[in-house]
């Protein structure tokens, strides 16, 4: 019975090694950073994670993911402060917010590959983002942000251990089973090649439609905790600006791999906090420069992401790259 168990264990531990090993980092990464940049690298992290379901194994590159974790975001602010002092009611209206315009914009970007639908999500993000600095910025703060009444505050430490994680754990889980699942499959197989999919009964548009459903309630929900943990909202995470930082993320971590994503924003932030240990809070201008140089060296000697390098360089240079 032990050794069947042990079996059992060593199995599911082999199989989702990577869902460990991210974990383990979101563990110990508040050791040698400050618990707000660690929070910032899981958020980044997820939200880019999101971004990868649709390009990594859609094949559809999205520029309008910062729309919808600044929607999970500012959905749960204006819950708490304008409607409801219930902490999962609040979550709850972010995440359906989220998933609302994700399925608004998907009827329109999913019509045809890229470059459209990258285009049309930018122009969601741009759209948006121009109502909350403008018609909207009596309710939104505009630039200035807006702060958040929360009925129970925890230690930011507390709450990065007891909740953050747990909320990692079960959006890793998910993410796999997703990707594992039928559907999942069917997403890569679109991206392959569409005629194909087609030709054996099933519809393409449906499938990517799905992929952008989870890919929104990935960002969305995330966003939804980033408020919980700030108390407030700043402007920047609905910003296009952010767009780049996701997209980022992912081509240095690796596309169509789960822990790429966090690899990249693990690299985005610790750069931005050494910059600013270093040389104080204008440095932040370097930092496009270096996400730059960054990308460069990338496309030159690492096409694949510094996950699928690193794979490479443990089992050695004969094997494949890492499937989907």
């Amino acid at each position: 019975m032990m050794k069947t168990s042990s079996k059992n264990f060593g199995f599911l531990l082999t199989r989702n090694l990577d869902l460990f090993i991210i974990l383990i980092i979101f563990l110990v990464l508040p050791r040698f950073i400050p618990v707000t940049f660690a929070v910032h690298t899981l958020v980044y992290g997820v939200a880019a994670l999101a971004v990868n379901v649709m390009y990594g194994y859609g094949g559809l590159l999205s520029f309008g993911h910062a729309l919808l974790l600044g929607l999970g975001c500012y959905g749960t602010a204006f819950a708490l402060n304008y409607l409801t002092d219930n902490i999962v009611l609040a979550v709850a209206v972010g995440a359906l917010l989220t998933l609302s315009v994700g399925a608004l914009a998907g009827i329109f970007a999913l019509r045809r590959r890229d470059p459209y639908f990258s285009l049309v999500m930018l122009a969601f993000n741009v759209f948006f983002y121009q109502l909350w600095v403008g018609p909207l910025a009596s309710w939104t703060g505009s630039d200035m942000g807006l702060f958040v009444k929360l009925p129970v505050t925890l230690d930011k430490s507390t709450f990065y251990h007891t909740v953050l994680i747990p909320i990692l754990a079960i959006l890793l889980v998910l993410t796999k089973i997703f990707l594992k699942s039928c559907i999942g499959s069917l997403l890569i197989a679109t991206s392959e090649n569409e005629e194909k999919v087609k030709s054996i009964g099933h519809n393409p548009y449906v499938i990517k439609y799905i992929g952008l459903l989870f890919s929104s309630f990935l960002a969305g929900l995330i966003g939804t905790q980033l408020t919980l943990y700030l108390a407030y909202v700043g402007i920047d995470y609905i910003s296009p600006m952010t767009n780049p930082i996701l997209v980022f993320s992912v081509l240095v971590g690796g596309a169509g791999t789960i822990i790429g994503p966090f690899i990249g924003s693990i690299i985005y932030n610790i750069l931005n906090y050494i910059l600013l240990v270093l040389l104080g809070w204008h440095a932040t201008i370097y930092l496009e420069g270096i996400i730059g140089l960054f990308l460069i060296i990338l496309m030159i000697w690492f096409r694949g992401g510094l996950y699928r390098a690193i794979y490479r360089l443990i089992k050695g240079y004969h094997l494949p790259d890492v499937v989907r």
